[in-house]
């Protein structure tokens, strides 16, 4: 999951109650369905990396770009 954001602390705070609340009943929706059956990789933070994508576009906030860049030449370290 790529789920990386910077926002207030206010705004953290304020819709992470409601977030929270959703995390027992949809696991226990989406790992008994026949489509998490047959594919498990069906990840509930994949569901949640888009609800928080909703919660957080519905804000208000002003986005502010980061010019920033991965460098691969750090993927396979090994320390």
């Amino acid at each position: 999951m790529y789920n990386t954001y910077v926002i207030p602390k206010e705004t953290y705070e304020k819709i992470m109650p409601w977030i929270t609340q959703l995390y027992e009943p949809l696991n226990r929706i989406l790992t008994k369905t026949d489509e998490y059956q047959k594919h498990p990789r069906i990840h509930i933070g994949a569901v949640f990396e888009r609800i928080m994508g909703y919660v957080i576009a519905n804000q208000g906030l002003v986005g502010i770009n980061f010019n920033l860049h991965h460098n691969h030449a750090y993927k396979n370290l090994c320390y």
